[in-house]
């Protein structure tokens, strides 16, 4: 069963949140947007493929996103039938999954286990 945009963005916020917090930078960002280095999504952000409001924070270094938007733009993606934007961004929300599902054997402050959801059971297709 398909899901919708906003309940698949709703899943992938609460993972990303639980996992990051509200906010998402260096190596957790460009891993989640599915990049594998910092150098490709800057690339990537001059090129203005990214359609993700990306800011600065005085004195810190780099980019940074918040959760709620690198959710909604991971599901957006996920759900998109063009060809061009459906094959990288499916990759991006499996990533983005697929780094969620790596912490599974870390553990939280509480001692639980991080909640995970697979690729399929949030609805990418």
């Amino acid at each position: 069963m398909q899901q919708s945009t906003a309940d698949l963005a709703l899943k992938l916020e609460q993972q990303l949140l639980e996992k990051y917090g509200p906010l998402l930078g260096g190596p957790s960002l460009y891993r989640v947007l599915g990049f594998k280095s910092a150098a490709a999504l800057r690339q990537a952000v001059q090129r203005d493929q990214i359609r993700l409001q990306l800011f600065a924070i005085t004195n810190r270094r780099g980019k940074f996103a918040l959760t709620l938007h690198v959710a909604q733009w991971l599901a957006e993606c996920c759900q998109s039938d063009a060809p061009a934007v459906a094959d990288r961004s499916q990759r991006a929300a499996t990533s983005a999954v697929e780094t969620i599902e790596t912490s599974n054997t870390s553990r939280h402050s509480s001692g639980t286990p991080a909640g995970v959801v697979s690729s399929t059971a949030i609805g990418c297709r």
